[in-house]
Parts: structure tokens; sequence; C-alpha cells
């Protein structure tokens, strides 16, 4: 290997390059450039609203899931049982035993998903409560809370929303979705597939526009400039394609974090 390839690959490997195609390489037959883990990178997500011309995910494989797991785009996914609003790993077998008022609330919130839909299938415009509600209904749960919410909690939770396989949410919390954990699924040391990356940096960010929390923590104060900024925008329907030159925004990547857990212990209250 080439001792320019060998300074790319070990920049990927310092700021934690999270997905994507890197085109600018020093070596362009260097193996590592040919490697079928590079992709179509994508930061963002499209959402339901028409006319978004978002990266498209993965195929859904042929998972072959056990029981209480479904086949989604990401490989096989937990099942939540009817009336569950969370996940309870050491109670997973349990019967769920869900309150009258709870499970009024349960059926609400599977209507209003439905209504939503027959308007995504008209292809109308949806309100951002409505989308959020059909991306993530923890997410919009927590937006009308009266309670302070727990930032890893909902990170975890938005993560089950969107049906993230068990390997993916290990990752998610604010203590395990770092830079290291970032690499390990770029070189497919780990079992979390590299494209859901842009899910879980949006369940972090609970969807919401931190740019100003960002600039004010020194994110922009790499050689990418503002472009890093992209990564701390995560409204629905900005999905951006990335390239090399976005590497050193991962230098900053904990200042992103903090402002996702800080805005978060202080947003979602009822004003």
């Amino acid at each position: 290997m080439h001792l320019t390839t060998s300074v790319a690959l070990l920049a990927v490997v310092f700021l934690g390059l999270p997905e994507g195609t890197f085109e600018v390489i020093q070596n362009p037959e260097d193996n590592f450039h040919q490697n079928d883990n590079i992709q179509c990178a994508t930061n963002g997500l499209c959402g339901y609203q028409p006319g978004c011309g978002a990266y498209q995910p993965q195929a859904q494989p042929a998972c072959g899931c056990q029981r209480s797991y479904g086949c989604g785009s990401y490989g096989c996914y937990r099942l939540r049982a009817r009336g569950a609003k969370s996940y309870q790993p050491k109670r997973g077998r349990s019967r769920v035993t869900v309150s009258g008022s709870a499970s009024e609330e349960i059926d609400r919130e599977v209507l209003r998903q439905r209504m939503a839909m027959e308007r995504v299938r008209r292809k109308e415009r949806l309100t951002d409560s409505e989308e959020i509600q059909l991306m993530s209904p923890s997410m919009a749960r927590n937006r009308d809370s009266e309670e302070p919410i727990n930032p890893d909690r909902a990170f975890y939770e938005c993560c089950i929303d969107r049906k993230l396989p068990d390997a993916c949410l290990s990752k998610c919390s604010f203590g395990a979705f770092t830079k290291s954990s970032l690499q390990a699924m770029y070189f497919k040391q780990d079992p979390c597939p590299l494209d859901a990356m842009k899910e879980m940096q949006f369940c972090a960010a609970q969807g919401r526009d931190h740019r100003a929390c960002c600039a004010r923590n020194g994110v922009t104060t790499t050689i990418a400039g503002q472009k890093c900024l992209s990564f701390c925008d995560q409204r629905l329907g900005h999905p951006q394609q990335l390239d090399m030159s976005y590497v050193p925004c991962f230098d900053r990547f904990e200042s992103m974090k903090s402002c996702f857990w800080h805005d978060m212990t202080r947003y979602y209250r009822r004003v």
C-alpha cells in the first residue's frame, strides 16, 4: 500500500467517518477504494413529504428472523408488544398489562398514524407533527410530554421505532454512539450496518436543527467549515450526499452530541 494511501486510511480511522463513498482518495486503484463497503453516503432522512429526493434505503434482506422479530431494511428487529411504549429487554417475554386510559391513547395514536399514511398515499403534504408521528411515535410523544426526558431513553426508543437491529440498538445511547463505534461499522468489524448511521444520527438529534448550538460549540472550526453543520440539522427532508471533504467534521463528533444531549433536556417539556 502506498504511503499516501496509508495516510488517507489512517485519517478515516482516526476521525471515525461513519458512512459513505469517499471518491477523493490519493490512489484510486487501491483496494480500500474498491471495497464493496464504499457506498453512496447520505446524511439525513427524507421522511414522507412528496418530492423529497432522498437516498433510498437498501433492499429489504431475506432475514430469516426468529420469533418476536420482524425483517426490516437493516435486518432483524424486535417487534413491540401491543401496548408497549418502551422496550424492556429483561421483560421481553412477559405479558404487557395496559390500563384503559393507556389503551385509548394507543388506539388514538394508531388512528393518527393510519390517517397520516392515507394522506401519504394521496401524496398530500403532512404537518411536521404528523410526519414525526410516522417516523418515530416515541419522539412525537416526547414533544408533547410535560415531564423531563431522559436523553438516552429518548435516543433508544427512537432507534426501536426506526426498526434497527439489536447490534445497532446497543449503540443508541450517548455513551455508546462514538467515533470508534462508527469506525467499527465502517470497516465491517461490527454487525450493525453502516447505512443505519443516519438513523442513529436522526434519533440522537431527535429530528431537530442544532446548527446554532453546533456553531457555538466549534463544530465549524475544521477545514470542512460550514459543511459540518449539515450533521447538526437532522430535520426531515434534508438528506445530503457525503464525500471525503466531510471527514474532518467527525473530529467534532462529541461537540455535536453535546448539543443533542443538552437540548433534549430542555426542549421536550410542554411550554
